[in-house]
């Protein structure tokens, strides 16, 4: 892998579409020379260093000052070489074992077994070694070097093609060799492990029994999904093409991955290479291109934590040359879909060699420059509404509505009490003079019946401002913005103190901005019809239909009287606020009434 370039950054944040969630990397701690993170179960992470130490930190950033492990006399750790893998055994809690994978000082690769000490978590026996296998290096490069326990026990181990460049020794089309490979063994039996009887290449003369998969380059960095058991594996390019790999865990294994006869889905080194047809090719890639590519991928994780659920199912990764980021996740055609985050967008400037999970499957990362972060991922999106909805009242000959409630309303939301019971604080420093009132603005999950019945969930709740050209805007004067979970579906409904509303008929996804004109027509609503048809074409809410009938009565005011609308100004029908129930109050409570050219009740 082509690795070590050292550069520093402390935040950044990665904006893409508005339909895909923007990514930072919070800095958590510092650490030697990472290239690896790894965790027991418990709040601590333990961080491989290249140069041969393995130390601990907690959740926090705190560094535990003892190194857990530190083998740094035994190892070569120049070039790509050094302590580069660490796994923990799945019984660790009752059985203290662990493995890694090191360049020994012959420069060849090792794979040992280690045990905590007794009496103390924090601090590795380093005499406790015991070495379960050791490969033959031919070159300096391509030693790959992960660990992982998969969801059967069996420990995997991803090996390089043995450097240089091209793979002279074709290596990776080579089932008798242990290089270029992915390696399944079963660390519980035989001595020093046994190889599980369902291996591909077990009695078959073709491959070493050890191969799990083969035709790979340089799998940096491997991974299992939490979740599913499928298994990630992201390979080095060469020259042109990096790639992600995927094997499904309900593989019997055997995959080749093509390398080198194919670099990427491109043809590399066609001589004596098998059928395209019999090879697995990558889900993912990218060229070797600073602007949309990379020269050099670091293999990452299935998100499967709960802190950002926008992230949950995908697979990141990155490049350490470029720091552009991706995502792939299944399309649900059998396919799969790759986001790309610019990395041109944010000042980031430094490399990410390794990802990591803590106990909860929360991600990290780790830079070669020692820098430690916790990824997170922001689930909302911004997502702005043009809303118009009139009320019944009297309009002029332009349209807008100049019989307002003006003198009974308040600076403060007035739907804090029944049935809105809203706990926002908007308010308003004085009452625009093109404000006709208040409204209360829900956005709504669930999918309601088509004849109204509002069996859907309230997700947010805004009070706004209605003016008396019909636009519903925010206290700050602009328009209707939400910060909303990325690709959620809402519908939209306007209430107003007088216990009238207006469901849509349509929703919209979040980070799309919308337009919902309820002025234009019936059809505007869903359900029983709560429009009413104005002399100019254009559609009113009903104004004070309490029971609904679409006719204003007394029945509708006695109903008011046993429920009041919730707002002070509203209540006991005081609704000029003097002190005394009156004509004048009933007539206040009409004044949004539509008239239609004359000064007649509805009733």
């Amino acid at each position: 892998m082509r690795l070590f370039l050292i550069s520093i950054f402390t935040l950044f944040t990665i904006h893409c579409s508005a339909q895909s969630p923007s990514i930072s990397f919070s800095l958590l701690a510092n650490y030697g020379l990472p290239v690896g993170i790894e965790n027991v179960g418990d709040d601590r992470l333990f961080i491989i260093d290249k140069l041969g130490t393995i130390g601990i930190i907690d959740t926090f950033g705190t560094v535990n000052p003892t190194p857990f492990l530190n083998i740094s006399s035994q190892i070569t750790a120049n070039g790509e070489r050094g302590l580069l893998g660490l796994a923990f055994h799945p019984s660790y809690s009752t059985n203290g074992y662990f493995y890694v994978n090191y360049t020994d000082l012959n420069g060849d690769t090792n794979v040992s077994r280690f045990s905590v000490s007794t009496g103390n978590p924090n601090q590795a026996n380093p005499s406790s070694e015991q070495i379960l296998l050791t490969i033959s290096q031919p070159y300096t490069n391509h030693n790959a070097g992960d660990l992982s326990f998969g969801p059967d026990g069996y420990l995997y181990i991803a090996t390089g093609d043995g450097g240089n460049g091209g793979d002279p020794d074709d290596n990776g089309q080579d089932a008798q060799t242990l290089l270029g490979n992915i390696l399944r063994i079963d660390v519980d039996n035989g001595n020093p492990y046994a190889v599980p009887p369902s291996n591909p290449f077990v009695g078959n003369p073709n491959g070493l029994n050890e191969i799990w998969s083969y035709g790979l380059r340089n799998p940096w960095r491997i991974s299992f999904d939490q979740l599913t058991g499928d298994l990630w594996i992201a390979d080095v390019g060469q020259g042109s093409w990096e790639e992600v790999n995927f094997q499904p865990s309900t593989s019997a294994g055997g995959e080749n991955y093509g390398w080198r006869c194919y670099e990427g889905n491109q043809s590399y080194n066609s001589n004596n290479c098998p059928a395209a047809s019999s090879l697995t090719f990558p889900v993912s890639e990218y060229p070797h291109n600073p602007n949309t590519g990379g020269f050099s991928i670091t293999g990452g994780f299935v998100y499967r934590g709960n802190q950002y659920p926008c992230l949950y199912g995908k697979y990141i990764y990155m490049d350490y040359v470029t720091d552009h980021l991706w995502t792939v996740e299944p399309d649900g055609l059998g396919g799969w879909n790759t986001t790309f985050y610019d990395a041109n967008n944010f000042a980031f400037g430094n490399s990410i060699v390794s990802f990591g999970q803590d106990a909860n499957n929360e991600l990290y990362a780790c830079s070669y420059s020692g820098d430690i972060y916790k990824i997170e991922g922001e689930c909302n999106v911004d997502t702005q509404l043009d809303v118009k909805v009139l009320l019944e009242g009297t309009y002029d000959s332009g349209g807008q509505m100049f019989a307002k409630l003006q003198n009974i309303i308040p600076l403060n939301q007035p739907y804090s009490g029944a049935p809105y019971n809203y706990a926002g604080t908007e308010s308003l420093s004085s009452i625009p003079i093109n404000m006709v009132d208040w409204v209360f603005v829900e956005l709504r999950t669930g999918t309601p019946n088509p004849n109204g019945s509002r069996n859907t969930i309230t997700a947010f709740t805004q009070a706004a401002i209605l003016l008396d050209n019909g636009n519903v805007i925010g206290t700050d004067g602009n328009p209707l913005t939400f910060k909303l979970p990325i690709d959620t579906d809402y519908y939209v409904v306007i209430r107003h103190r007088n216990h009238i509303d207006i469901f849509s008929q349509n929703t919209f996804t979040s980070g799309n901005n919308a337009t919902f004109d309820f002025t234009n027509g019936q059809n505007a609503g869903i359900g029983a019809n709560p429009m009413k048809t104005m002399f100019d074409g254009r559609t009113a809410l009903y104004a004070g239909d309490f029971i609904p009938d679409h006719t204003i009565q007394n029945t509708d005011n006695d109903l008011w009287k046993l429920s009041p609308a919730i707002l002070y100004s509203y209540n006991n029908l005081d609704a000029t606020l003097d002190g005394i129930i009156q004509v004048t109050d009933f007539d206040a409570w009409y004044r949004n009434r539509s008239v239609l050219g004359n000064s007649e009740l509805d009733y």
